[in-house]
C-alpha cells in the first residue's frame, strides 16, 4: 500500500484512560491498500506496544 496523507496531531488527552495513560499522540492517515492486506495491517497494529488504539475504515 502507500501513504496518501498523514496528519500527526500531537500530544493529548484522552477521552478515557487507557492501560493507566491519560494522554496519548494522535494520527490521521489515509492510505491505499489491498483489501485482502487489511487484516495483516491490523493485526501488524495489535502487536504494537506503543499502539493503544486505532480505527480502520473504507473510504
Amino acid at each position: 500500500g502507500s501513504i496518501k496523507k498523514d496528519d500527526f496531531w500531537g500530544k493529548r488527552k484522552l477521552s478515557y484512560e487507557i492501560n493507566h495513560q491519560t494522554e496519548g499522540f494522535y494520527s490521521v492517515s489515509e492510505f491505499e491498500i489491498e483489501p485482502s492486506k487489511v487484516s495483516s495491517l491490523k493485526q501488524k497494529l495489535n502487536l504494537m506496544q506503543e499502539v493503544v488504539r486505532y480505527l480502520v475504515t473504507a473510504k
